[in-house]
């Protein structure tokens, strides 16, 4: 009953012999414990009432099951975790048993002496990288993992952890605080937490600095580089990545596989900054490396999806379609929800160049679907924000609204925590408004999207949504005030490392109407010439 209490989401059934080694009744004793309705069965699952569970655990006295004894609860579910791998899925149980892990290697992490912490770190690390894989949630590890020393290098294993398997030898551990960290940052990234995942891999980076891991600086550096590239943070990418590469061929850390990384992330940036062909030969060269070596999952779905993403901005629909069809497939063969609703997104964006609205949205309903199927709320938000923002394409104001409002309700499951969805989706919130005509609306909606971004450092937003401020004082006869936004534009496009031509070089969803045609006037040098005293929506020149 201790172990009951002490696991949130309780006893596996079919985990019982395994949990109980040493009771050879154990399943007689369960049915007898919940005859006396001190446990319960439902799904397959024993556990407590909850005022069963704070008497057991004395929480109503202060403490936390300080004498249970949870050494057969450790051997079972470290020894499950350090049977799977990354890109595993035998890692799908966890899902269902994430809560009783986390809870596990918390307790862990804060009690275990440094000898046992490279046993305990291992099966944190594995953890964190299956939510990644299988259910994208927030953690409450930050704090446990931050707080660890710097250094575990373990020595022998006590009698705390005598039958949790060991980590792999090596010349550092490979599972210690600084793999723990990298894991977080990988997973912020996946809830679109981007700054706060720069911050995790910069964290990590300085610990692997300490164990002489030069191959993990180098990959928490080229991992920076791209979420630089989300921010639409091109420059700091680039000299990121010039930074990894000079660390890889320093330490002697480079082979075939880190070029194609590094290929991919160049590329990304050469996209960013309207260099379309120079962006496919790095991309088409690094899909082939990841083709040919049999890389089944993220390099080669990355590289898919990039080459779309430059075929389409290049106006190649067809060629697009492809890559996206070919992604769609792999992660489909994968039983990736996640995965699959990232590409029936990406696909929705050629049916809209190709004029396919009804199709788009389809694929936008169904890859929301997919996301909440694989626990996404990330990735519920992306679909969300796209449909929104094809609805006020069409003039379907209303809908748009009431699409952002089910998006709102979304991202308020982060609870606070920094999202990248947020300030999106107070650009399309502000897009909507500007094109249904409430310009006051959309002035405020579009300056708290500037601060929103500002706060994220989301460049490449904060840079649309002024120059969109722009577009509204030029609607409203204030040319001063429109020349005033545009110049601000500028200066992002600046200190993004991009030309102000390619300042929508992607993203559909976040254009402007061809009609709002201040920027492409201020940008020749004609917006004082061309625009007469009265100036209205009609007559702007396009």
């Amino acid at each position: 009953m201790q172990v009951a209490a002490f696991l949130p989401q309780g006893i596996n059934e079919d985990a019982l012999t395994d949990l109980f080694p040493d009771i050879p009744n154990i399943r007689s004793v369960v049915d007898t414990l919940c005859r006396l309705s001190l446990m319960y069965r439902k799904l397959g699952v024993y556990t407590l009432l909850s005022p069963i569970r704070m008497h057991i655990s004395g929480t109503h006295q202060g403490r936390d099951i300080p004498s249970v004894d949870l050494t057969h609860v450790r051997q079972y579910y470290y020894t499950r975790l350090a049977d799977i791998s990354y890109r595993d899925d035998g890692g799908a149980w966890i899902g269902t048993e994430d809560v009783n892990l986390e809870r596990l290697i918390a307790h862990d992490l804060s009690r275990t002496s440094r000898n046992d912490m490279a046993a305990v770190c291992h099966g944190c690390y594995h953890f964190i990288l299956q939510l990644c894989l299988h259910k994208q949630r927030p953690v409450s590890l930050h704090s446990v993992i931050l707080d660890l020393p710097g250094s575990n290098r373990s020595t022998k294993l006590s009698r705390f952890l005598k039958a949790v398997p060991r980590p792999r030898p090596g010349p550092v551990p490979l599972y210690g605080k600084a793999d723990c960290v990298f894991a977080l940052g990988l997973l912020a990234g996946y809830l679109g937490d981007v700054t706060g995942s720069i911050d995790l891999y910069a964290a990590a980076k300085q610990l692997f600095l300490l164990h002489r891991g030069h191959h993990m600086v180098a990959l928490c550096t080229e991992n920076m580089a791209s979420q630089y590239i989300y921010l639409g943070k091109i420059a700091d990418a680039e000299t990121t990545l010039q930074e990894a590469l000079k660390i890889r061929r320093k330490y002697q850390v480079l082979n075939s596989s880190n070029k194609a990384a590094i290929s991919l992330h160049t590329g990304d940036a050469m996209m960013c900054k309207g260099r379309l062909r120079e962006a496919l030969v790095l991309l088409a060269s690094a899909w082939e490396y990841f083709e040919c070596n049999g890389d089944s999952t993220n390099g080669l779905s990355w590289a898919m999806w990039l080459r779309g993403e430059v075929e389409l901005s290049s106006g190649n629909c067809l060629a697009a379609r492809q890559h996206f069809e070919a992604r769609l497939s792999l992660h489909t063969r994968m039983n990736d929800d996640v995965g699959q609703s990232s590409s029936l997104v990406d696909l929705s964006t050629v049916e809209v160049a190709e004029g396919n609205i009804g199709k788009a949205h389809k694929l936008l309903q169904d890859a929301f679907m997919l996301a909440k199927g694989g626990q996404s709320t990330h990735d519920a938000c992306v679909a969300l924000w796209h449909r929104a923002a094809l609805a006020s394409d069409e003039g379907n104001f209303d809908f748009a609204r009431d699409l952002l409002r089910r998006l709102h309700t979304e991202l308020a499951k982060f609870r606070g925590r920094s999202n990248i969805a947020i300030p999106i989706a107070a650009y399309i919130s502000a897009r909507n408004e500007l094109f249904a005509q409430d310009y006051k609306a959309a002035r405020d909606l579009f300056s708290s999207a500037v601060e929103y971004c500002h706060e994220h450092s989301l460049l490449r937003f904060q840079a649309r949504s002024t120059r969109a401020l722009g577009e509204i004082s030029l609607l409203e006869n204030d040319i001063t005030g429109a020349e005033f936004w545009f110049a601000k534009t500028t200066t992002l496009c600046d200190n993004m490392g991009i030309h102000p031509n390619f300042l929508y070089i992607e993203g559909g969803y976040c254009k402007l109407r061809e009609c709002h045609g201040g920027w492409k006037l201020f940008l020749e040098g004609r917006l004082r010439s061309s625009a007469p005293r009265s100036v209205t929506v009609d007559v702007i020149p396009r």
